[in-house]
């Protein structure tokens, strides 16, 4: 059933959903570890590159999908229409971006199984009896029954309930550091605003950029979410509605900006302001690769140093929302994305 495009900020705040997604997808294992590793190692001297990367790419996926809202064609419909190079299959004339971004598909699928492995091994970490292959079955079974019958509005409300979940989390744990010998003080969280980049952090860096914020793949994925919400049901002819449907998409991007920086600057902050100050963790980054360091150790004995002892089963509940909302979101997206680069590619 057609509706009509809300006309208020209140209205607008009413018809988000595809934030949510989004969130789940890219609050992953980006954040629960690479982020406190940048935290860990450079202080707090490269919080203003966190940000940088959290807070630009959603600008990059609002415009694209300004472009499906008016436009009502597919991500990849929009880009089969790019000059240069194209391919004509069975009717479909296709543009050789199509082609290429598809080539960029298939690891990113292989690593859909690195993924599974990541929640057994969080599922295993919260109940020890059931083995990991097990937890790797019943988390694709439990996937599958919920995306078999193709409900957008049913994976909104899951992965909307596990986003309010991780978020709450981690604000408790950043707001419990500042009753402890952690406390962040406003000099320290200023002094990563100056927009130094120390050279020997610069590979690290570059991979927080990757892991966090939004990729391609995130981009392409909202604008699926954006036409089955119903942002481009308006009328091409009547501008106003359109602008209207615009403007609600781009309220659904800022609550994105929200819940990406308030479930990704936590674990950045303890990274800098717990991780940093231990001397043995200082010790290993000093003798071994950034990448050999075993941060998920690392950051359990964080969760403990900042509340107890017990807040080592919550980093594990934690870790196990965020990675299976990723799985799940990810999941939900390529269902989309491969029939339509089947379809836009003729076959």
């Amino acid at each position: 059933m057609k509706k009509s495009a809300p006309n208020s900020l209140i209205e607008r705040l009413k018809y988000i959903g595809p934030s949510a997604i989004v969130t789940g997808s890219v609050v992953g294992s980006g954040s629960i570890v690479m982020t406190p590793l940048l935290g860990a190692a450079a202080g707090f001297t490269l919080l203003w590159w966190l940000l940088l990367s959290i807070w630009t790419k959603p600008i990059i996926q609002a415009e694209i999908s300004r472009y499906i809202v008016v436009t009502k064609k597919t991500f990849l419909e929009a880009f089969a229409e790019i000059p240069g190079p194209k391919t004509k299959i069975n009717g479909k004339t296709t543009s050789w971006l199509v082609w290429f971004m598809f080539l960029g598909v298939l690891p990113a699928i292989i690593g859909m199984g690195g993924l599974v492995g990541a929640v057994a091994e969080a599922g295993t970490n919260m109940f020890p009896s059931i083995r990991i292959e097990i937890w790797v079955v019943l988390s694709c079974l439990i996937t599958w029954l919920i995306l078999v019958r193709g409900s957008y509005s049913i994976l909104e409300n899951i992965l909307l309930g596990m986003v309010l979940i991780f978020s709450l989390i981690t604000l408790v744990i950043a707001i419990s550091m500042q009753s402890t010998v952690y406390e962040l003080s406003a000099s320290q969280v200023f002094s990563g605003l100056n927009f130094s980049l120390p050279f020997e952090y610069l590979p690290l860096a570059l991979a927080v950029f990757g892991f966090t914020g939004i990729s391609y793949g995130e981009i392409m994925a909202y604008t699926y979410w954006c036409l089955e919400k119903g942002y481009a049901q308006g009328n091409v002819e009547d501008i106003q509605e359109t602008k209207n449907w615009i403007r609600t998409m781009q309220t659904d991007v800022w609550v994105t900006i929200f819940f990406i920086t308030i479930g990704t600057l936590p674990f950045f902050f303890l990274g800098a302001g717990v991780l940093n100050t231990l001397p043995q963790l200082q010790e290993s980054l000093a003798t071994q690769s950034f990448w050999d360091v075993d941060i998920i150790s690392a950051l359990q004995n964080m969760f403990s140093l900042v509340l107890g002892d017990w807040a080592k089963w919550l980093f594990i509940v934690l870790a196990f929302f965020i990675l299976y909302s990723t799985l799940l979101s990810g999941t939900a997206a390529f269902t989309r994305t491969i029939s339509d680069y089947l379809i836009s590619m003729g076959f």
